[in-house]
């Protein structure tokens, strides 16, 4: 007697392989060709950032699900159909993103190597704005500091409150001195000490973010680095991006696992050299915890178990199905982010459906998927659909990637220069500890206003600032006798 349903779940389940196959090929041609024919490397790294995302999140999850049977322990019931109806939806989210990326781009971007040199060194040289650039660089780097002083003081040092001047700067100017660190490290050409002191502070905020049991900093390593170090060479070097995935590996699995859960006891009033000692134990002591290459059953659950963001979004799929979606609320409350909670009392937490962050998508899909409350992955193209449905979904594509495309051209326009890489670093941030190129749009609007409209600003301050006093030296100069 046939078993339809098991046929049912062998069909979705061979579609769903065929599906992320073809998606992750289309992909890599997409990378390659613009590789080949595009001298805009931003454009060039962001289109090899999307292969890595699409891979993390969506490919090799839902390849190791169909060895595995899509069991993994705690999970409520996820089915082959409910992947593919999600997956499918992030590909119709990707090629829009696509389409408003490359269409018609190559008209304003491609030039000839010679002429884009030229505009590269017209540029750079230009000493009002390597001089502004420099300034820029130096004083995020200092606010680097500040921060990293004030989240080890606070989080580590078990002091009891932290000032509000530290809380807003943590807020606008964190992820930028990350950045800022990184593209003094790999651009820089001026000063050594100087990338002695951006070291230094792109270290110490690995530090932290392991001491506490994150793994964004490891996504920073192996794939912020390998992007600013493309923009500055032009060619990606696939060993060093090897090496890099085989250092976090080990590491990986244990962070999201043993060690978060040891954070919370054993190692809740620890110092940063004693949760490092502990962390480094037992990313190395081969537990099942952490089972790095082995083709062995129990690694592969491992590994398919911190790649969640597929599965985790089947539940927001649902919640709109089912009428429950949001109605476009986390991306109105990103629009109102910059209204003051005294005019507005009962406005929603940004880029949440509530007024606090149990309403934003990173919390529904753990209580929904799993049944508790805590942080988890979810594809930018399911938070869209949870909504507004696959109209939303669209919409939403075609603007972050004409975005990220006028960024590009900037970016390409301008040399290269230090502010375009600084928005761009704050865009890949703008999906929670992903590092992803295509995000929810509520989550853009909300980095935009937290993040980039800052970041902006400052710069334009110090531009002001630099150019009064070239001014004023000017007239100094004149009316001298």
């Amino acid at each position: 007697m046939l078993d339809i349903p098991q046929i049912y779940n062998h069909i979705t389940s061979i579609a769903l392989l065929v599906l992320c196959f073809a998606l992750q090929l289309g992909a890599a041609i997409i990378f390659w060709n613009d590789l080949k024919t595009n001298n805009n490397r931003i454009s060039n790294g962001i289109l090899f950032i999307l292969n890595i995302n699409l891979g993390m999140q969506v490919v090799i999850p839902n390849i190791i699900g169909y060895f595995n049977g899509y069991s993994v322990e705690g999970m409520l019931n996820i089915r082959p159909d409910d992947l593919l109806v999600t997956t499918l939806v992030h590909a119709i989210s990707l090629l829009c993103f696509l389409f408003a990326f490359k269409y018609n781009s190559l008209l304003s971007i491609i030039r000839s190597r010679a002429e884009i040199n030229a505009v590269v060194r017209t540029k750079i040289t230009r000493v009002e704005r390597v001089e502004v650039e420099d300034k820029v660089l130096v004083i995020l780097l200092a606010i680097g500091y500040y921060i990293l002083w004030s989240n080890f003081s606070f989080s580590l040092i078990q002091v009891s409150s932290t000032s509000d001047i530290a809380i807003y700067t943590t807020t606008i100017f964190e992820w930028s001195s990350i950045v800022a660190s990184i593209i003094v490290i790999t651009l820089y050409k001026g000063n050594f000490l100087l990338k002695i002191f951006a070291a230094a502070l792109f270290l110490g905020f690995q530090v932290y973010f392991l001491s506490k049991g994150l793994r964004g900093g490891l996504l920073i390593f192996i794939i912020l680095f390998p992007f600013y170090l493309y923009v500055k060479r032009g060619y990606i070097d696939f060993k060093l991006v090897l090496i890099g995935v085989l250092a976090v590996i080990p590491i990986f699995p244990y962070l999201g696992g043993d060690f978060r859960a040891q954070l919370a006891t054993t190692l809740l009033n620890a110092s940063p050299a004693e949760r490092l000692e502990s962390l480094m134990t037992g990313a190395s002591s081969g537990s099942d915890e952490v089972s790095v290459i082995g083709a062995t059953a129990a690694s592969l659950e491992k590994i398919y178990q911190r790649l969640e963001a597929t599965r985790n979004s089947v539940s927001l799929i649902n919640l709109y199905n089912n009428e429950k979606g949001v109605d476009l609320r986390p991306t109105v409350s990103s629009l109102a982010a910059f209204i003051p909670t005294r005019f507005w009392p009962s406005k929603n937490y940004p880029s949440s459906s509530t007024e606090d962050v149990n309403g934003t998508a990173m919390y529904v899909v753990k209580s929904e998927t799993y049944g508790f409350t805590d942080m988890g992955p979810f594809l930018s193209s399911a938070h869209d659909y949870w909504e507004g449905g696959i109209f939303y979904t669209i919409i939403s594509a075609i603007l972050v990637g004409y975005g990220w495309r006028k960024l590009c051209e900037w970016g390409y326009r301008s040399g290269y220069s230090a502010i375009s890489l600084l928005v761009a670093g704050s865009l890949l941030d703008a999906h929670h500890g992903e590092i992803s190129v295509i995000s929810p749009l509520a989550l853009n609007i909300k980095v935009a206003f937290f993040q980039i409209i800052p970041l902006v600003v400052f710069y334009i301050v110090i531009r002001l600032a630099f150019r009064l006093r070239i001014v004023t030296k000017q007239k100094l100069t004149r009316t001298k006798p």
